[in-house]
C-alpha cells in the first residue's frame, strides 16, 4: 500500500481532470499517482498530472504522466514522466485527466481534502486554467506514490 494516502469517492466522467489536494507528511520523491478502481474499464484512458496547491488553487503543472490505457479493479498505478521531489508539509493536488469511458472509483470514509476539477480535451494545461470548481466534497481515491 502507497506510504502517503488521499481517500474519497465518486464517478469519474471523461474529458475532465479531478485531483485531491495533499499535504506531504515528510520530505519525498514520488514517481506515480495510483487511484483504486471499483469497476473495471479496459476502455478508460488515465494521465496522471500533479499541480501545485497556491492557497487552496491549482496552479503550475508540477509532474505529468503517460496517458494509460485499461483501468482494472483495484490499485492502478499511472506512472510520471519523471520524479517529482516534494518538501515535507508541501500541499499539492494530485490527480489525472480521463480522455474516455467513465471510471467508478473507490468510497471511502467521509470527509475528505479539496478537490479541484477543470475540463479539458484531454490535455494537460500548465498552468490550470482560472476558474477551477473547489470543493470539501468526497471525490477519488488516489494516492502519491514514492521510490523505496
Amino acid at each position: 500500500m502507497p506510504e502517503f494516502s488521499v481517500r474519497d469517492s465518486g464517478l469519474f466522467s471523461p474529458n475532465f481532470y479531478g485531483g485531491r489536494a495533499i499535504v506531504m507528511p515528510q520530505a519525498a520523491n514520488i514517481d506515480a499517482v495510483e487511484v483504486f478502481i471499483i469497476t473495471a474499464n479496459p476502455a478508460a484512458v488515465m494521465k496522471p498530472a500533479i499541480y501545485e496547491n497556491i492557497n487552496g488553487n491549482l496552479g503550475a503543472l508540477l509532474a505529468i504522466g503517460p496517458a494509460t490505457t485499461g483501468a482494472t479493479y483495484g490499485v492502478n498505478r499511472l506512472p510520471l514522466d519523471s520524479q517529482l521531489s516534494l518538501a515535507r508539509y508541501q500541499s499539492v493536488y494530485v490527480g489525472f485527466v480521463l480522455t474516455s469511458s467513465d471510471l467508478n472509483v473507490a468510497s471511502p470514509p467521509p470527509g475528505g481534502a479539496a478537490a479541484a476539477f477543470f475540463s479539458t480535451t484531454g490535455t494537460v494545461p500548465d498552468p490550470a486554467p482560472t476558474g477551477n470548481y473547489l470543493a470539501n466534497i468526497p471525490w477519488a481515491t488516489m494516492w502519491v506514490s514514492r521510490e523505496p
